[in-house]
């Protein structure tokens, strides 16, 4: 009890959802806000609005800075209200991420693609744990039926692709009961918080 309190007098965790459409993030963040012990905020932070961020079209490149430019700042705009909550202790969900821009590859290998997908990747810090939400195309489709089977098999496999390419990511199975999927998820973020709260000891003097 008094390692739980201490937990409650320092700031909250950020941890970021990705996954296809349909994978259940909206469903997790939910579960997470009824049940977690302490109260949690989430923050969207998807660059691309609503729906796929994988497989649309590229824009003109007249339009590039601009939409760069608001694409940063609806990260930090995220961002800060992540930390806003975060230093009052709650856990921040993030729905979706900057990684998101890794998972479109630029159709031209031009300097200034790569760097506009590396700044909306790095636009603000890490989170603390990353969880990439997966399920069978098929699962996907049951539960998103406005999309197509194979778009939604594609989005899958790139949020996989990705996944082993930004590292330190933990696959969660959704295939399963909300209940199975938040109690796995809950495990993880406690053993975050344990983690952290090791290391700050191990700091001091």
């Amino acid at each position: 009890m008094t390692k739980l309190r201490t937990l409650v007098l320092e700031p909250g965790l950020t941890i970021a959802l990705l996954g296809p459409d349909g994978a259940g993030k909206s469903t997790l963040a939910a579960e997470l806000a009824r049940t977690f012990y302490f109260p949690v905020r989430s923050v969207y932070m998807g660059l691309y609005g609503a729906g796929s961020a994988v497989g649309r079209p590229p824009r003109g490149a007249a339009d590039h800075l601009g939409r760069l430019v608001g694409h940063l700042g609806r990260q930090w705009n995220g961002y800060l209200r992540a930390a806003f909550h975060r230093a009052r202790g709650r856990l921040v969900v993030y729905d979706r991420f900057g990684y998101d821009a890794l998972l479109r590859q630029p159709r031209s290998q031009w300097l200034g693609a790569r760097v506009r997908r590396w700044l909306l990747s790095h636009a603000v810090p890490s989170p603390d744990l990353v969880l990439l939400l997966d399920a069978p195309p098929e699962l996907l489709r049951a539960r998103k039926q406005e999309h197509d089977l194979t778009a939604l098999a594609s989005q899958r496999k790139a949020y996989l692709d990705l996944a082993s390419r930004i590292g330190r990511v933990s696959v969660v199975r959704t295939d399963r009961s909300a209940d199975a999927v938040r109690r796995d998820v809950t495990e993880l973020i406690w053993q975050r918080y344990l983690v952290r709260r090791r290391r700050g000891a191990a700091k001091r003097p």
